[in-house]
């Protein structure tokens, strides 16, 4: 999932921000919190859940990630 994630935002560079948050420190435990993750791991985009413990090719998610764009 770590892996998909980091190929699209290699490719897209600076037109998306990536952050990754693990459930190993009080920070990012609330965070996960505060975004009401239900599933490890997930994909959100723009706040929303797009893939729930589901990997999608790197291709599928840029173009998940591009439709989402403004």
């Amino acid at each position: 999932m770590l892996a998909a994630a980091q190929s699209a935002a290699d490719i897209l560079g600076d037109e998306i921000d990536f952050a990754e948050y693990r459930y190993n420190t009080a920070e990012h435990i609330a965070r996960m919190q505060q975004l009401q993750i239900s599933c490890l791991p997930s994909i959100y985009i723009n706040g929303e859940l797009a893939y729930p413990s589901i990997i999608p090719s790197t291709e599928e998610l840029i173009e998940k990630i591009r439709s989402s764009m403004p």
